[in-house]
């Protein structure tokens, strides 16, 4: 859902955003790299004077008047997931007990846990670039690898909880000195 989320922001017209999502559905990572690489050999020379990731996440034209705050809709739909997985996964090890039976050790099941772990890289990138520290970062990822998609959805409330309703979601995207124009400090 982040990704998708991010396509249709980054997208400029409908029809792509739909070829893009239909893909990420049914292809995962290898769209989730796809994507990434595309968007990258889009980035010029002249933009290199900015900070490349932030070229990578924000859409390069002008947004339309918004009529609603995208970050309250993001705000209570990633709400709504977080706990909706919370809830799933708990049901699951209830019923079902936990996941490290031999059983379940399929070739899907490799399959299926490479394809999350790319993902879990893309979206760390992604972190590292917003946190102030190393320390936050790493702790959030750590909290990623472990809980996937409810620490996906919980570091996204938290950080459009820092956003007012009234900013831009973009704000959501850059790390918290490039949303203000200030040159990124290095981390420590």
């Amino acid at each position: 859902m982040v990704f998708q989320t991010w396509v249709v922001y980054k997208e400029g017209n409908w029809i792509s955003s739909i070829f893009w999502v239909v893909l990420l559905i049914c292809l995962g990572s290898a769209t989730t790299c796809a994507y990434i690489v595309s968007k990258l050999f889009e980035i010029t020379s002249s933009g290199l004077s900015q900070n490349p990731l932030d070229l990578l996440l924000l859409r390069q034209d002008n947004l339309p008047e918004r009529k609603c705050s995208f970050v309250v809709i993001g705000r209570t739909i990633f709400s709504i997931l977080g706990i909706l997985m919370a809830a799933l996964v708990t049901y699951t090890v209830i019923t079902d007990g936990l996941p490290f039976r031999k059983d379940l050790l399929t070739p899907w099941m490799a399959a299926t846990l490479i394809d999350f772990y790319i993902n879990i890289f893309a979206i760390s990138v992604w972190v590292v670039h917003r946190e102030s520290t190393w320390i936050s970062a790493v702790i959030w990822i750590c909290l990623l690898i472990c809980f996937g998609s409810i620490t996906t959805c919980g570091y996204i409330v938290v950080q459009l909880l820092q956003v007012s309703y009234q900013d831009p979601v973009y704000h959501l995207l850059l790390n918290s000195h490039s949303k203000y124009g200030i040159a990124p400090l290095q981390k420590i």
